[in-house]
């Protein structure tokens, strides 16, 4: 396993995530308690060791204290490997391949790294895990509070009976204003599995 001394690394300045109190209080903790993770989601760095998977893992190593971390270079040698796939990937496709930069590259890696192309199975989490611990391991509250459960109805349903689609308004108190696009954002996966259902 290769690690680097953590000074070494530099920040990146435009990651466009940002992690609140709570749940930066979650991730030291989760650290804490289950330090091999680290070894598997190491920190990902362009070649000028600028990060660009694992931001808000450096922040919490470098508060916990650690003076190395484990590590991988996204290196020159791999760009051009990724430019010959998306050429080759093109040309089955009968489109054109728009030169692209290693720079650029970098640039859609920290956006892909934050994606969640999954959802959750409710059903499953529901039936196998206690909501407790699931916010214990860092699953946002909201996802597993039982106001969720309101919401039950969506799980149960099919297709609508009528052609009218269903609209659910969602309404955010000011105090947690700062929080609705990340709340909207998981709503909208959780109901996107059924039709003629969305948010207002």
């Amino acid at each position: 396993m290769e690690t680097i001394n953590i000074k070494e690394l530099i920040p990146n300045k435009d990651n466009p995530r940002f992690i609140r109190d709570t749940e930066y209080q979650k991730l030291l903790t989760s650290i804490q308690k289950f330090p091999s993770m680290l070894n598997l989601r190491k920190v990902i760095v362009d070649e000028n060791m600028v990060i660009q998977g694992g931001n808000m893992r450096y922040r919490a190593c470098v508060e916990l204290g650690y003076k190395e971390v484990p590590f991988a270079v996204y290196t020159r040698e791999m760009y051009k490997k990724d430019i010959q796939a998306r050429k080759k990937l093109a040309k089955e496709k009968g489109e054109e391949y728009e030169a692209e930069t290693y720079e650029q590259l970098c640039q859609e890696f920290v956006v892909k790294d934050n994606l969640e192309f999954g959802q959750w199975d409710w059903d499953i989490l529901a039936n196998t895990h206690d909501s407790g611990v699931l916010v214990q391991w860092g699953m946002p509250e909201h996802l597993v509070d039982k106001s969720w459960e309101d919401l039950e109805f969506i799980d149960k349903a099919e297709k609508p009976e009528s052609n009218s689609d269903v609209t659910i308004k969602l309404v955010i108190e000011s105090e947690y204003e700062d929080i609705e696009p990340e709340l909207r954002n998981e709503l909208t996966k959780l109901i996107s599995r059924f039709n003629g259902v969305k948010i207002q």
